[in-house]
């Protein structure tokens, strides 16, 4: 079967379809994201509820701990797709 694309010959060998490309200073969202998460913050010390100084990533995980303790189901799911996912990674590593 023939795909009308390859019929047009819409691209010639070697040439790109998106020529101009990305800007060579531009960052991709998961840079970026990690750039957030890693700034320093104030936090509550999960033991002893004392405010400490943190990551961003810190305050989220320490929120979705106590959410998942409290009983929020949807935080629950969340975290055993976490932890399910984080397996398989570690898994297909190995191999």
């Amino acid at each position: 079967m023939v795909i009308p694309n390859q019929e047009l010959n819409q691209w010639q060998p070697g040439q790109s379809g998106n020529p101009s490309g990305r800007k060579k200073s531009s960052k991709n969202r998961s840079t970026i994201l990690k750039k957030w998460l890693e700034l320093n913050c104030i936090i509550a010390d999960p033991t002893t509820e004392k405010e400490i100084s943190g990551t961003i990533d810190n305050g989220i995980a320490i929120a979705l701990i106590r959410k998942t303790i409290a009983g929020v189901t949807a935080i629950r799911e969340l975290w055993a797709r976490l932890k399910d996912h984080q397996t398989d990674s570690q898994e297909n590593h190995l191999r």
